[in-house]
């Protein structure tokens, strides 16, 4: 398998218990919300391709700008006819399936 990142490696740990506790990702990202960890092969020249400062500041804004702009889209094909719990539940899956398709598909 092949996962987007800034830094090239093998995967040696995955946090299995994400996937009953996907809070934890807001509650605690670096102590509980960890998603892997791996081990670099390539290190230095990682490092040297990294976008830093307001490279990355800019970078950044670009990139929730897009995930936005997918989520409006999202919003906008919304049923009348859901009940509120529903749509939250429907939009919540539709952001996690634009997050994958957007950041995770290569």
């Amino acid at each position: 398998m092949s996962l987007p990142s800034p830094v090239s490696g093998n995967v040696f740990t995955v946090n299995s218990d994400l996937s009953d506790h996907m809070e934890y990702l807001q509650m605690k990202p670096y102590e509980l919300g960890w998603i892997c960890m791996v081990e670099p092969i390539s290190l230095p020249q990682d490092l040297q391709a990294l976008t830093i400062g307001a490279d990355a500041v800019s970078w950044f804004k670009k990139e929730v700008d897009k995930f936005r702009t997918e989520m409006d889209r999202i919003r906008g094909t919304a049923q009348k006819r859901e009940s509120e719990e529903e749509e939250q539940k429907r939009l919540e899956e539709a952001a996690w399936q634009a997050f994958d398709r957007i950041y995770l598909q290569s």
